[in-house]
């Protein structure tokens, strides 16, 4: 009897090893795919310079240049205080993540437009590693236009009265709004026949926030 017992667990202990080694080597596997995904995200944006150099300095030259400009013109007493720069801060991060993110969606759009896609979804690959691809390569870009903007503001003598914790309270209130107009516009990314349509819905929209920021 100890030896049937025995020989029992030994076979049930071989049995559910492969399915743990499975599962392991099936999650380093999606590991490896999300980190492949997201790595050519990051190529494509190198390669191309300007756009790169301007993807992460554009919203703290907005917060220079208009800050200073309309700075001059507007009443301190209207905007309750006497640094524009400040004022505008928390509209121009709103507003680059609004931006960041309907542009975010384009290279999707357009790997759909021209097949590459489906050579994608074709390939042994879960489907959740080309969108948390995204996710990932859209929050890296975006916290990393936040926090320029942020340090660009403290250099140019906005204090934050909140600190520190205020500073981070900012930095996690953007990045869940880039995280859900992120999924909105990956969502209609793959929905929509062409980017006409695309841009025409993220357009409606957009505009609302834009203001709103």
């Amino acid at each position: 009897m100890a030896g049937r017992v025995i020989s029992r667990d030994a076979t049930s202990s071989a049995q559910t090893a492969p399915g743990t080694r499975a599962s392991g080597s099936a999650w380093a596997g999606w590991r490896e795919e999300v980190a492949a995904l997201t790595r050519r995200w990051f190529l494509q944006l190198v390669r191309e310079r300007l756009n790169l150099l301007l993807s992460v300095t554009q919203p703290a030259i907005w917060l220079v240049f208009f800050g200073s400009a309309l700075g001059r013109t507007i009443d301190r007493d209207v905007i309750g205080t006497s640094n524009y720069v400040g004022f505008m801060l928390a509209g121009v991060i709103a507003f680059t993540v609004v931006t960041n993110t309907v542009t975010g969606a384009m290279p999707m759009l357009w790997d759909k437009e021209t097949g590459y896609l489906d050579k994608l979804l074709s390939m042994p690959i879960a489907r959740s590693s080309l969108i948390v691809s995204r996710f990932l390569f859209q929050f890296v870009l975006g916290t990393a236009q936040v926090l320029l903007v942020f340090v660009v503001a403290v250099a140019t003598s906005v204090d934050v009265a909140s600190g520190v914790l205020g500073g981070v309270a900012i930095l996690a209130i953007a990045g869940l709004l880039s995280m859900a107009l992120t999924a909105l516009s990956t969502a209609l990314a793959y929905r929509v026949p062409s980017h006409g349509t695309f841009f025409a819905i993220m357009g409606f929209v957009t505009l609302p926030l834009v203001f709103l920021s």
